[in-house]
């Protein structure tokens, strides 16, 4: 689309824009083909539990919990392409250090992420940790800079950006139209095009909301006007919040697939001995 211009993008339009650029056909008519299969334990993942596990509570937990549980499907961005189009938020996005992290694709393996799940943990302090094939996982924040490019320090949850912040006069203030009569609903729809796409970026890729997305929760409001005002926001608290909260509630499909892989991959732990890969490139 090389006329393509922010000011004027309609609601439908944009929404649709943000779905092909955040996951691409091929990549999402794959997935979709190997939903089913995400949901499945198979006899030979069950063969494999002696190699991935070196704790019984652990195996027992991926036997009856994890691995039946879906994994959210990757999305990502081509930063430059927004850039090129006249899009400014991907400077937002720079100076929160999340660049790298929105636009991580590759391939990830189901059954591997489900086990760096089921091993997942936090300290006090942070820390990430996780077992994957037998191999111990610790991820400290030199990692977290190595892998996604995020710093610890920051607002470490939405709901404490209170400086300067209230939900109504936040959201009024963005709209196109503030004189709208808003009737307590909060939609995407009224919003200028830049502010649109931080919702869905929002989410849609870092925190991951399963439904509703035409809605603006607070937590997605509170993001945008940390965003916007140069706010320093702790993501890598943030993440691994949404991380824990995923092993916690049944329904919850595990998040940031693509990340899990880059921490694995990090570790050396070994790749080959997974079947049917599926890919984001």
């Amino acid at each position: 689309h090389p006329s393509l211009n922010p000011n004027i993008l309609c609601s439908q339009t944009l929404y649709l824009l943000f779905k092909m650029a955040s996951n691409p056909s091929r990549a999402q008519k794959k997935a979709k083909s190997s939903k089913r299969k995400q949901g499945e334990c198979s006899q030979a993942a069950l063969n494999r539990l002696d190699t991935w596990f070196t704790n019984e509570s652990k195996k027992k937990d991926y036997k009856m919990i994890y691995a039946i549980k879906n994994m959210r499907i990757p999305k990502y961005l081509d930063l430059e392409w927004f850039s090129q189009q006249g899009f400014n938020f991907p400077n937002l996005l720079e100076a929160q250090g999340l660049s790298k992290l929105v636009q991580m694709k590759g391939t990830f393996y189901s059954e591997l992420v489900k086990v760096f799940y089921t091993c997942a943990h936090v300290d006090l302090e942070g820390n990430l940790f996780s077992t994957g094939n037998g191999v111990e996982m610790v991820i400290d924040t030199a990692i977290w800079k190595e892998v996604a490019n995020l710093d610890m320090g920051g607002v470490c949850k939405f709901d404490e950006i209170v400086d300067g912040y209230n939900k109504m006069q936040t959201y009024r203030g963005m709209l196109l139209d503030p004189t709208r009569n808003l009737r307590n609903h909060l939609r995407v729809g009224g919003l200028p095009t830049t502010d649109k796409m931080l919702v869905y970026l929002i989410t849609y890729i870092l925190t991951l909301r399963s439904s509703n997305h035409a809605k603006v929760m607070d937590d997605n409001l509170q993001a945008v006007y940390g965003l916007k005002s140069g706010i320093k926001m702790n993501w890598v608290l943030l993440i691994e919040d949404i991380m824990l909260k995923s092993r916690r509630l049944v329904d919850y499909e595990f998040p940031y697939v693509i990340l899990a892989l880059r921490f694995i991959d990090y570790n050396s732990i070994r790749l080959q001995f997974q079947k049917n890969p599926i890919s984001f490139l």
